[in-house]
């Protein structure tokens, strides 16, 4: 699909340079009409997504090193930590979408595929996010 809307340096949107009318023409609005509803259409057949990252995102992950290091033995002592890592990929399968994972400190893959309902939870896209909730999650495991 051709592009319609350009993004000014202000944030607000236009139209795109090439396009054969101006933005108030009724032609134009019959455009972004036409995209908006094929963009809707997708999205009531879940056919459009919306990740939360795209593959080469950094990412911050609450885990144990168990899950990052290969050659660690498990030990169930361990606490987890907030480890620097990447988006390697994004599947998707009829049961879901998975998101393989990458420490940056070993470059090996996290030992567990994330779905998008673990951004928030273990995953964050914020480093200080991961380590408020690390805080929280040590915050409850004191008080049991």
């Amino acid at each position: 699909m051709e592009r319609l809307t350009k993004t000014y340096s202000d944030g607000t949107h236009g139209a795109a340079d090439n396009l054969p009318c101006g933005e108030n023409s009724y032609a134009y609005k019959g455009l972004l009409l036409e995209a908006l509803g094929k963009y809707e259409d997708l999205e009531e057949q879940g056919r459009l997504l919306r990740l939360p990252c795209k593959v080469g995102d950094a990412v911050y992950v609450v885990t144990s090193p168990f899950n990052v290091f290969d050659d660690i033995e498990y030990d169930e002592n361990m606490k987890d930590e907030v480890y620097e890592s990447y988006v390697s990929s994004v599947s998707f399968y009829e049961s879901g979408e998975q998101y393989r994972i990458y420490a940056k400190a070993t470059n090996h893959f996290i030992g567990a595929y994330f779905r998008e309902c673990d951004f928030g939870k273990t995953v964050f896209l914020a480093r200080e996010e991961a380590e408020a909730k690390l805080k929280e999650m040590e915050e409850s495991h004191e008080g049991e």
